[in-house]
Order: C-alpha cells, then structure tokens, then sequence
C-alpha cells in the first residue's frame, strides 16, 4: 500500500517562521500564493484516505494535492478509487465490484469477471452475472472519510446486456444504512431499463454532519423470486455529492406524469421518489420515458417513434416496426423507413408537465442504415411550434450524416416560462423534392434541459 504524506513543509518546519537577510518575515509562508501556495483548505481527512492509495504521493504544494485529488486516486490495489468534486470540495469515492460481497461471486458457474478500462492507463474488473436465482450485492465504507455539511447520493453503476432475462417478475430491492443506522429501502424495475449502457442505480441519499463514525452500507438484492435471472454487468457503487438541491420538494407536475407510468410507483418518501426518477421510468405503455435531472432540476422526456405520428407509418409497404438490437430500448420498437416520396413525421408535448424557468431542447434522435439513398436532392425541414402558434424552422442535409450511427437532429430551442400550458409540436419532413428515400430508422424525439447531455440510444 502507498502512503499519503502532508503536503509543503513537515509539522517541525512549520513552528518556524522564513526570515530574510534583515530578519523581517518572508512572505514565503505556506498558504502564500507568492510561495506557488493557495489558501485552500486541505481535503477532508485527505492523509487516512491516502494512507491507502496504490502509489506514494508526494504533491510540493496544497494546489498540486488538489490538481491530484479533482481528477481521482485508485486505492485498496484499485479496489477503490477517491477524488473530490471540484464544485463542493466534497470527498467521492467509487467502490468497484472487487470491492463489494457479491452472493456466489466466485463461482464460475454464476458470475464472471472481466477487465474494463476505467483510465487511458489503468483497467479495474466488473462482474457479468451469468445465471442465478439468487442475487444479492453488499458492500460499505467509512463514514468518517466524507466531508462534513453535504447530501451525498449513493448509487450502483450497472449495465443490462442486450439478452439479460428473468428481471421481469419482481423488482429489486436497494437498500441505504447511514452511519446513525437509519434504513432507507425502495424498490427499482430494471426490466424497463435501457440496454447496453452504463447508469446509475440510485440506493438513496444522505447527509452528513460533522465527526459521525461507523459505515455506510448498502445492498442491491432479488432473492424472493426464485426465477433465474441473467445479463446484468456490475461496475461498483459511486458516493458522491448531489449535484443539485431538492430542498425538500417535488419536480414539477410529477403526480401527473407518473399517473400514467407503465409500472406504479411505490414510493413511501421523496428520496424513494427522486431516486426512481433519476433512473427514469416508462409511461403510456411504454411509449415515453420520463427521469429526472439531478442537476438542472428539471423534467425530462423521450417520446419513442408509437408515440409519434408517422405518415404511412402503419403501411408495411412503406414503414416497418422492428425491435432494434442496437437500440437501448431493445423491446421497444422503432420505426424503419423502407422508402417514400413524402416523409413526415410529427409529435407534440404538453408543456405543463415541463419545468418552469427552464431552457429546453427538442431533438429527434435517428439512424441512417447502409444503403440510405435519396437524401442528397432536397433537405428535411426540422420544425418547433409553440403553444400560441409561433413557428422555427430550420432544413438539416441528411446526406451528410454518417452511416449506422445514432444522430441527433436538433429541432429548436425554447424557454418555460411560468405558467406556460398548451402543446408544444415538431416535426421532420420532405415532401418538396419527391425522390424516394429509404434506409432510415427514427428511434423517437427527447425533450430535456438544454444543458442536459442527449441520451445515446
């Protein structure tokens, strides 16, 4: 194991003061920017944490500690790795599946471990779960390593295979002790969660005063069913600060939104709430999606291609629906253009259920196959209309996008003011030029904060 050191000068060095040739105090002092020093604080309990770091580390200055901790210590032989965010100053760790007690784990006939770079230079294990009845994740850390004052989130980072099975039948169940054994437990579907990417599977939320001792612990378990389930890959739990506050409310129109939730909610506090709402969660059978930004505070949608109006869309001739393997929603259909001459595609939002004091973005997110033709004569029109009939357009060159990719086509920009009811409506459409066109698969339109990252399908 690496030890950590103190960072500048050592205890005995710092009882004297620098003098200079005249015996007057030099302004080489630690803490003097003068001296290649801040006045920032040290990290939290930064020495203990790096007691346990995998390499020695030796920073000259406190601002060299900090430029080390922002961007992250692998500790416990890469078990663990420790940094600070940069925006609450606040202690984050990630404990890695190595690091946590996985019920069968080292049975091969059950789990399996692979190599997964986590840094250009470093790799760390994740576990792929092949088959088990029984499932069941644990793991816990010391509470005393966290900075005092900040509502952390705690969260697994899982992925679902394109072919994970037997998650269907019973929900699991995430559990949250704090240091003062208080228990916070809710339940998440996965079966409706997307495929093929990395999330975050939020266990729920504490805060953390000054000197509280013992272990966060926590656990992600599906063990009342005894169905075999199969297909989920897990990277480790992440503990970090909230990104945002929810100062002890709702998000905006939530009891409406989730009235039409696919699956119910059964939500007993607001954590439970926003932590099945980070994740997301599928509404009107299936053809929308709804989650919750942690850090715009703001309400988010995904409008999937059934919930869109698709000329010809229900002629076989034209349009086909297939479950799309390489979308994230494999058991949710898109729509894939065979060929027409008249391309429109249509959708529209009821922007109460939005966030007020909000600037979002409307994009549809597609896919042009190999073999895409007649793109290159006319482009599509990429409409926005507003609740009282005011209109932005803009035309986008299908030709140029790029093959087998998925794309997002910006259709506009617009501001929630408070307020603010009516339907919002898009569109995508070529009718001008005439010349069929074919080869292209509309997986739906996402609606979401505009500083929100767009979903990757």
């Amino acid at each position: 194991m690496g030890q950590g050191s103190s960072v500048g000068t050592s205890p005995g060095e710092r009882k004297e003061e620098n003098r200079g040739n005249n015996g007057e105090k030099s302004s080489e002092r630690e803490g003097d920017p003068k001296n290649g020093q801040s006045n920032k604080k040290q990290p939290h309990k930064y020495e203990a944490i790096l007691a346990e770091a995998d390499s020695q580390i030796h920073p000259k200055t406190i601002d060299e500690l900090w430029t080390l901790l922002y961007s992250g210590v692998f500790l416990s032989t890469r078990k663990k790795r420790y940094w600070v965010d940069e925006k609450s100053r606040g202690n984050c760790f990630i404990l890695f599946a190595r690091d946590l007690k996985i019920v069968w784990g080292e049975d091969g006939r059950y789990w399996r471990w692979i190599r997964l770079a986590e840094t250009s230079h470093s790799k760390i294990e994740i576990a792929e779960l092949l088959n088990v009845c029984w499932f069941e994740v644990r793991g816990k850390i010391d509470a005393s390593w966290f900075s005092p004052g900040i509502d952390y989130i705690v969260a697994f980072i899982v992925k679902l295979g394109e072919e994970a099975f037997g998650w269907e039948a019973q929900d699991v169940t995430l559990s949250l002790t704090c240091a003062n054994k208080m228990e916070k437990t809710h339940t998440q579907n996965l079966e409706e969660k997307e495929r093929g990417k990395w999330m975050e599977i939020h266990v729920g939320a504490f805060h953390h005063g000054v000197e509280e001792k013992g272990d966060i612990e926590f656990s992600m378990m599906h063990t009342q069913d005894s169905r075999w389930k199969s297909g989920l890959f897990i990277k480790g739990v992440v503990i970090r600060p909230r990104k945002g506050s929810i100062k002890g409310g709702y998000p905006h129109d939530y009891k409406n939104i989730i009235a039409g939730a696919t699956t119910p909610l059964r939500c007993t506090s607001v954590e439970e709430l926003y932590a099945c709402l980070y994740s997301g969660l599928l509404l009107d059978n299936k053809k929308k999606k709804y989650w919750f930004d942690e850090e715009s505070g703001g309400n988010c949608f995904f409008l999937f291609a059934r919930d869109l109006w698709i000329v010809w869309g229900e002629d076989q001739r034209y349009w086909r629906w297939v479950h799309h393997q390489e979308s994230s929603y494999p058991n949710i259909e898109v729509a894939e253009l065979r060929e027409v001459c008249w391309l429109e595609i249509n959708g529209k939002m009821e922007t109460s259920h939005l966030t007020p004091d909000t600037d979002y973005t409307v994009s549809f997110t597609v896919k042009l196959r190999e073999g895409a033709h007649g793109w290159g004569s006319k482009p599509v029109t990429l409409c926005l209309k507003y609740p009282g009939g005011t209109e932005k357009k803009h035309t986008q060159n299908m030709e140029e996008l790029e093959r087998e990719k998925w794309m997002h086509l910006t259709v506009g920009e617009f501001h929630v003011h408070k307020g603010t009811k009516g339907e919002l409506s898009f569109s995508l459409m070529e009718i001008e030029g005439r010349q069929w066109k074919g080869r292209l698969i509309i997986q739906g339109v996402q609606i979401a904060p505009k500083r929100l990252k767009r979903e990757n399908p």
